[in-house]
Formats: C-alpha cells, sequence, structure tokens
C-alpha cells in the first residue's frame, strides 16, 4: 500500500511531502515554501533513479526541467523564463558532451 511522509513546521505549511510504494522506494518529492508554492519536484523510477526534476519560482512557473536516463545522466535540460517560453534547451548524449 502506498504510503505518504509529511513534515510539518510549527504553522502547519508543508515543507517536503514524501509518497512511498510499497516497498517505501520514493515515488516523489516535494519541496514546498512557506506559501506551500512547489520549490522543487523529484520523480524517481523503481530503483530511486531520478526520472525528472523540476524547479519552480514562486508563482509556480517553471524554471528549469531536467530528465536524466537510467545512469543518471542528462539526457535533456529545458530553461524557460517568467512566461514558461523556451529559453534555452540541452539535448545531451550519454557522455554527457
Amino acid at each position: 500500500m502506498r504510503q505518504t511522509y509529511i513534515s510539518l513546521v510549527e504553522t502547519n505549511i508543508y515543507q517536503s511531502v514524501l509518497c512511498l510504494d510499497e516497498s517505501n522506494i520514493y515515488q516523489s518529492f516535494l519541496c514546498l515554501d512557506e506559501t506551500n508554492m512547489y520549490q522543487s519536484v523529484l520523480c524517481l523510477d523503481e530503483t530511486n533513479i531520478y526520472q525528472s526534476f523540476l524547479c519552480l519560482d514562486e508563482t509556480t512557473m517553471y524554471q528549469s526541467v531536467l530528465c536524466l536516463d537510467k545512469t543518471n545522466i542528462y539526457q535533456s535540460a529545458l530553461c524557460l523564463d517568467e512566461t514558461n517560453i523556451y529559453q534555452s534547451f540541452l539535448c545531451l548524449d550519454e557522455a554527457n558532451m
């Protein structure tokens, strides 16, 4: 059965949220700021390898998006501006070239 772990500050605002699968492997990790806006989001596969990483600003707009392969090597990286318009896109090979 899926489990969720929530860490709260003194004002009961979420600081972190962990979602675990049946074998207590991280499925997702959320870090939130004082207003419960996403600061970062980590998605992991069954072997705890990063599948994606999102960094968001105070208005929950994408600042960067990283996609990684099974060996945690960057496959792509997106940088976006304040209006979520692509600023740059990087496609990398297995050797990060």
